[in-house]
């Protein structure tokens, strides 16, 4: 960078505004916590647990005005959109050192979650099994009304709430004192995360299409094989993802933009393109074996074959 030239500009536009500045995304959470947890013993092989957690999270997004490079003051306005106003409620576009810029919003997220779980060992095998339940809250709350977005930026959004269930559940068969079968799998629900909810929260509150729990189906079978001198894992695994969502965000150029008055005009713009609705396969084998050459050296190796693939042909919005 020539900073000589950058210095320079800023100082020949010192009474309308900085050519260059430097920003900072901020990103402060607060996060409260209540953990109500109670374990006994049904038998001396029988453990039950019981678990209640509530988390409250606070989560404030912004853009800072770190050095303005020389000049006097940097304005708040989009540069690839026309220089639209960020916060078209604030008659003051001028932004100086500390002052938040573009974009400056709060994520707010409720959950409630429940799991009960028991464990069973016998002679010849172990027993682990739960089951769990959840209910959980979202909202964005934007400060600044988006010149792109006037009635979907500011302010809170509608309250996305949703209540998942799923069981978990592993058992070992124990061959011998070396060998060991272990199956594990579970099949749950899960709510979608903030990111995946709004579909770009730093301008709108506008919700991902067709929103929906996660439906997660997952298993895996393993060997396992202690020995003084060998010890081997072998397994496989396959699972599967329904109703997923991905989000990309990325630059474009000449990309025709509808505004808020039904007009079109082309410009250069951050595009944000969402998949709703995917499904995806997991499938494949792992090894890690583990040998003991001398009683100081040991020789590790680890492989996996795995095949990962989309199963449906998912919708996509931009």
């Amino acid at each position: 960078l020539n900073w000589d030239n950058i210095y320079n500009a800023n100082k020949l536009n010192y009474n309308i505004g900085a050519r260059y500045s430097v920003v900072a995304d901020v990103n402060e959470d607060k996060t409260f916590n209540w953990v109500s947890h109670f374990d006994t013993k049904l038998q001396d092989n029988w453990k039950l647990n019981l678990n209640f957690v509530y988390q409250n999270l606070v989560s404030d997004n912004y853009r800072e005005v770190t050095d303005l490079l020389g000049a006097q003051y940097a304005n708040n306005l989009n540069a690839f959109g026309n220089n639209g106003k960020y916060d078209l409620d604030n008659e003051e576009t001028r932004v100086f050192k500390g002052d938040r810029t573009q974009f400056s919003y709060d994520l707010l997220r409720q959950s409630y979650n429940f799991n009960a779980s028991t464990e069973v060992d016998l002679p010849r095998w172990n027993i682990v099994a739960s089951v769990f339940a959840a209910y959980t809250e979202s909202q964005r709350d934007g400060h600044f009304r988006h010149h792109l977005y006037k009635n979907d930026s500011k302010g809170k959004s509608e309250v996305q709430d949703f209540t998942n269930a799923g069981l978990k559940g592993k058992v070992t068969y124990k061959i011998n004192g070396k060998n060991f079968l272990v199956y594990s799998g579970a099949y749950f629900s899960a709510a979608p995360t903030l990111n995946e909810i709004f579909i770009n929260p730093r301008v709108s509150n506008i919700v991902t299409p067709e929103l929906q729990n996660q439906i997660i189906n997952s298993n895996e079978l393993s060997y396992i094989l202690r020995g003084q001198i060998v010890k081997l894992r072998l397994s496989g695994y396959y699972s599967d993802i329904q109703n997923a969502v991905e989000i990309s965000r990325y630059y474009s150029e000449g990309v025709e933009l509808l505004g808020q008055s039904g007009n079109t005009n082309s410009n250069d713009a951050f595009i944000t393109e969402v998949m709703t609705g995917v499904n995806k396969r997991y499938k494949g084998l792992e090894m890690g074996i583990d040998v003991k050459v001398s009683p100081t050296i040991n020789v590790n190796a680890v492989g996996s074959l795995g095949e990962y693939t989309y199963e449906n042909n998912p919708n996509v919005y931009y």
